[in-house]
């Protein structure tokens, strides 16, 4: 699931804009790296990400 990919590593890299397509609606459907699914819901992610980058959600 690289858009799950791409936008945790907008949490740590220098990426200026993140466009995703079909994202994860809640943590049942989103691959669970390192048990991120008990700390924050795929919607947080991206509220995280939106303080970093320009998130585009297609």
């Amino acid at each position: 699931m690289r858009r799950v990919s791409i936008s945790l590593a907008a949490l740590y890299e220098k990426i200026e804009t993140v466009s995703v397509k079909n994202y994860p609606k809640n943590d049942k459907v989103q691959p669970d790296y390192l048990n991120i699914s008990r700390i924050v819901t795929p919607a947080q992610v991206l509220d995280l990400v939106r303080q970093r980058a320009k998130l585009i959600i297609r």
